[in-house]
């Protein structure tokens, strides 16, 4: 696991918003928290964040609740990562040295560089809308 638990209730919420036949509609903590069996309490708190990074939106009152926008499935899955997470460092040691780099590499640091490139390529070159797919949506894993 390299995503926080905070941040894998972020992807899935976003995977379930995106993965609605409609964007028009707009869902409640409840609905979403019980969708993606997280507490509510906990995702209320990823929402806010979600919302601030404007990554998602949200609207108050009877008929409110949060929503993607066409333009919003165009963001890069990173902006969830470094929105929750923080700025995913794609440099870092594998075994955690501070000095580790081409000229003193760590015992892991060749193979996990080609996993560093794999995992920024995924989470640049992918967006919102692909987390909500047909193929690979949300729906598809409950």
């Amino acid at each position: 696991m390299i995503f926080s638990k905070t941040c894998q209730a972020a992807l899935k919420s976003i995977a379930f918003l995106a993965s609605a036949t409609s964007l028009q509609k707009k869902y409640s903590i409840k609905e979403l928290a019980t969708a993606i069996e997280e507490n509510d309490h906990t995702l209320g708190k990823v929402l806010q964040m979600l919302v601030k990074n404007g990554i998602i939106n949200s609207l108050k009152g009877p008929k409110g609740g949060f929503f993607l926008t066409p333009k919003q499935l165009k963001t890069p899955v990173l902006k969830i990562v470094e929105a929750v997470d923080g700025k995913f460092e794609f440099n870092q040691c594998a075994m955690g040295f501070s000095k580790c780099s081409e000229k003193k590499p760590c015992a892991f640091h060749v193979e996990f560089k080609k996993s560093r490139k794999i995992i920024e390529r995924l989470l640049t070159d992918n967006n919102l809308a692909v987390l909500g797919n047909a193929e690979n949506s949300f729906k598809t894993f409950k």
